[in-house]
């Protein structure tokens, strides 16, 4: 998987504020805290586990498949991995 640097801010901003954000490939939207189901798409961790997550439907052959999510821990680390990249 690879999540680019403008998709960790928006994913982080969405995230951290509650915010809606529209992309070319849909909305992206906080996930509540209540929604004890949600989780994160790469660690696997509930939302009650992590300060905040965004999420997005996935669209396959016109179908909904269902939200790929992402916690601010790992938009964290996908930030360091970029930056060593970078460096």
């Amino acid at each position: 998987m690879y999540i680019c640097e403008q998709c960790i801010e928006l994913a982080g901003t969405v995230a951290g504020t509650g915010n809606t954000a529209s992309t070319q490939l849909g909305s992206l939207h906080a996930v509540p805290e209540q929604d004890t189901r949600a989780r994160c798409s790469l660690c696997g961790k509930h939302r009650y586990q992590v300060t905040g997550l965004a999420a997005m439907p996935v669209e396959t052959s016109g179908k909904v498949s269902g939200p790929v999510a992402i916690c601010l821990e790992c938009l964290a680390l996908c930030n360091e991995i970029i930056v060593e990249e970078l460096a």
